[in-house]
């Protein structure tokens, strides 16, 4: 039986989660990825990268948000969180990260270390369920566990008179007329 957290296993393990692990120095500004990140970002393998070289793959409209909110994250948490798009080889790549920030004694943030996984499949299938939500012939709403409207199809607006942007994000009760409230009422 093979170890539990052999290196090949690791790099499977990877391969299957569409993921890569890595670590950065934010002293020495350079960074080190497991193979399998090397591979997802199409990057040509070497002991360790530059924090440019990594930028140099984000999405040039993304850039700015990503690198403003990971200084703030710097300056304010422990973590790094984000979603945004990369470019490898030639082709957007829609990218979940995960970080943890370190730091040393005085509270400086000293170095990283998490993953970044390759979630360009669960934008593609959220925006073909999002397409077939706006082409259905009857009104859909979707709504969140307080009964906000977090989603709704042109034919709702057509229903009930109200734009798009005055629905999103209000009660579903603003919809039910006020005879049936009661038995629609989360209260």
């Amino acid at each position: 039986m093979q170890e539990l957290f052999s290196e090949s296993l690791f790099e499977q393990i990877e391969t299957i989660a569409r993921l890569g692990v890595y670590q950065t120095d934010l002293v020495r500004q350079r960074w080190t990825g497991s193979r399998n990140f090397v591979r997802l970002f199409g990057l040509e393998e070497k002991p360790e990268y530059t924090i440019e070289e990594f930028q140099s793959l984000v999405h040039p409209e993304d850039l700015d948000p990503v690198m403003d909110y990971f200084q703030h994250c710097l300056a304010h948490k422990d973590e790094f969180n984000m979603d945004y798009r990369c470019i490898v080889d030639g082709r957007t790549m829609h990218v979940e990260s995960r970080t943890r920030i370190y730091r040393n004694n005085e509270g400086t943030p000293v170095g990283l270390i998490g993953i970044k996984r390759d979630i360009s499949h669960l934008q593609q299938a959220e925006h073909h369920l999002k397409a077939a939500f706006e082409a259905a012939p009857n009104g859909m709403i979707l709504v969140n566990r307080k009964r906000e409207i977090v989603l709704l199809n042109r034919q709702i607006e057509e229903i009930f008179g109200y734009a798009r942007d005055e629905l999103l994000g209000t009660k579903l009760d603003v919809l039910v007329p006020e005879e049936f409230k009661e038995g629609h009422s989360d209260d």
